[in-house]
C-alpha cells in the first residue's frame, strides 16, 4: 500500500468555446441556407457578375443566430430576404453595388424574421443598399 503524498486531483468541466460558426460559399444564383440550430454562419458570395440570392424566413429554433452575408466577388449581387428586412414589409431586397471593395451585412434571427445586427434601425424602414466607393 502506498500512502498518498498529495491531494486527490479533480477534473474541472470545461464548457465548448463560442457557438459554432457555418462558413458556406455561393458561386451560382440561388438559395442561402439558413445556419443550423444554436449555430451561425458565414455566406460568402462570389463572383464578378451579379447572383440573385433568397433568404428563407428563420424558424423560431433559430432565435438568437447570427448570419452574416459578405461579398467576396465585385459582382453587384441582390439578396431578397423573404419576411422582409427587420421585419418590414415594405423593404425586401439587400442590394450590394458593384465595387472592388468587400462588404458584409449582419442579421439576428428574432421571432421569425432577420433583424439587422447590430440593429441601427429606428422608425419606418425603406430602402436598404450597401454601396462602397473607391
Amino acid at each position: 500500500d502506498f500512502a498518498q503524498d498529495n491531494p486527490p486531483q479533480t477534473t474541472a468541466a470545461y464548457v465548448l468555446a463560442g457557438r459554432a460558426r457555418v462558413v458556406t460559399s455561393y458561386g451560382a444564383a440561388g438559395a442561402i441556407s439558413l445556419p443550423p440550430a444554436g449555430a451561425d454562419a458565414l455566406a460568402l458570395i462570389n463572383g464578378t457578375s451579379a447572383l440573385a440570392m433568397t433568404l428563407a424566413v428563420p424558424t423560431k429554433d433559430l432565435d438568437g443566430s447570427i448570419l452574416t452575408i459578405a461579398t467576396v466577388g465585385t459582382g453587384a449581387h441582390v439578396i431578397t430576404v423573404a419576411g422582409g428586412i427587420s421585419g418590414s414589409a415594405s423593404i425586401g431586397t439587400l442590394t450590394f453595388e458593384a465595387s472592388p471593395a468587400k462588404c458584409c451585412v449582419s442579421f439576428m434571427a428574432m421571432d421569425e424574421i432577420w433583424s439587422l445586427y447590430p440593429a441601427p434601425v429606428s422608425g419606418t424602414l425603406t430602402s436598404f443598399d450597401i454601396a462602397v466607393s473607391t
